[in-house]
C-alpha cells in the first residue's frame, strides 16, 4: 500500500510538476508575443507622431520664426537689453519706434496661431522676458517650460516638452529658436529670441 502511495505521489507530482513547467512557457510566449506586439505599435506610432510634427508643427513655426519681419523685430528688441518696459508701455509710440511695430507683430503671431491651429504662442527675449504672445495676459511659465526655454536659447536647437493636460485637453509644449538675420553682421547663428 504504502509503495502505491509512493508511486502515485510520484506520478501526480511529476504530472503537475510538468504542467507547471509547461504553464510557465506558455506564459512567457504569450508575454514575448505582447510585448513584441506593443513594440511594433510604438514604433508606429512614434514615427506618425515624428512625421506630424517634422511635417505640421516644426514646419509651421519655422515658417514663421524664419521670416525676416520676426527676425528683424526680434533682432532690435534684443538690442533693447533687460528694459524692454518702453516697448510693453501703453504710452503712444512714435511711429517708427518698435512699441508703434509691435500691434502689428501681434496681430501677424495671431492669424499664425489661428491658421495653424495652435492653441497660442509667444516670444520671449534671450532674458527669458514675453514681449509678444497671442494671449492678453500671457500665463506664467512652469519650472520645466522655463528650463527648456533656457536651453533652447543656449543651444539653438527646437525643443518638445512632454505631453500635459490642460483645460482643453492634452497640450504639447515646443519651443524654437529665432535666429538672427543674416545680414546683420557679426550675429549670424546667433539665437535672440
Amino acid at each position: 500500500g504504502w509503495f502505491v502511495a509512493l508511486v502515485l505521489l510520484l506520478v501526480l507530482g511529476g504530472a503537475g510538476g510538468i504542467a507547471w513547467f509547461n504553464i510557465q512557457l506558455e506564459e512567457n510566449a504569450v508575454q514575448d508575443d505582447v510585448s513584441q506586439r506593443l513594440a511594433g505599435t510604438a514604433r508606429s506610432k512614434a514615427a506618425n507622431l515624428s512625421f506630424w510634427y517634422g511635417s505640421s508643427v516644426q514646419g509651421q513655426a519655422e515658417r514663421l520664426l524664419s521670416a525676416d519681419l520676426f527676425r528683424l523685430f526680434a533682432s532690435e528688441v534684443n538690442d533693447l537689453g533687460d528694459d524692454i518696459a518702453l516697448l510693453l508701455s501703453s504710452a503712444p509710440a512714435k511711429d517708427d519706434s518698435l512699441a508703434a511695430k509691435l500691434p502689428l507683430m501681434q496681430n501677424l503671431l495671431r492669424e499664425f496661431v489661428n491658421f495653424s491651429g495652435f492653441l497660442s504662442a509667444r516670444i520671449m527675449n534671450v532674458r527669458g522676458q514675453t514681449y509678444l504672445a497671442t494671449e492678453g495676459t500671457p500665463s506664467a511659465l512652469s519650472l520645466t517650460q522655463k528650463a527648456a526655454v533656457g536651453n533652447v536659447l543656449e543651444s539653438g536647437v527646437p525643443l518638445v516638452l512632454p505631453l500635459r493636460k490642460g483645460e482643453e485637453g492634452l497640450i504639447m509644449d515646443a519651443v524654437f529658436p529665432i535666429f538672427a538675420p543674416q545680414y546683420i553682421s557679426g550675429t549670424e547663428g546667433r539665437v535672440i529670441a
